[in-house]
């Protein structure tokens, strides 16, 4: 943002810097399990300033929720009926016109997942389409 600076590290804190080189540290994802990593490629994306869409890897399965950048910043998991806790989940990009955000659901095999398209608000299902070997997709195109 334009007052502060995030760094995550490996262990889950968040170190918030401000314009004079000041910092504090928090623990955000403090309610989750430990995890090995709590950023990889693939697995955040910014909504606004302050929030930000986040996946968690935890071994083969995807752990969404919401990232917060407030004066203390906080990760809550993001509860709907369509995700499964089971599968895997690839944030590909959000799209400002439609109003939606593009996910990849693998359902455990590299064979079987879904093209999840959701409102940037309040994380709705749009549309849930079948594809086939979602690992390899990386972009959709819409007309």
């Amino acid at each position: 943002t334009e007052e502060n600076a995030y760094i995550l590290a490996d262990t889950g804190e968040l170190f918030v810097m401000d314009k004079d080189l000041n910092y504090k540290t928090y623990e955000p994802y403090k309610d989750l399990p430990k995890q090995d990593l709590y950023y990889s490629a693939g697995h955040f994306l910014m909504l606004n300033d302050e929030l930000a869409l986040q996946g968690v890897q935890e071994g083969d399965k995807t752990v969404l929720g919401l990232l917060t950048l407030s004066k203390e910043p906080k990760f809550d998991l993001l509860e709907k009926d369509y995700i499964n806790p089971t599968n895997s989940y690839k944030i590909l990009y959000q799209d400002f016109n439609n109003k939606s955000i593009y996910i990849i659901e693998g359902e455990g095999d590299d064979k079987k997942g879904n093209l999840l398209v959701v409102d940037n608000t309040s994380f709705d299902l749009i549309h849930k389409v079948p594809i086939e070997y979602h690992y390899l997709l990386d972009m959709v195109i819409k007309n």
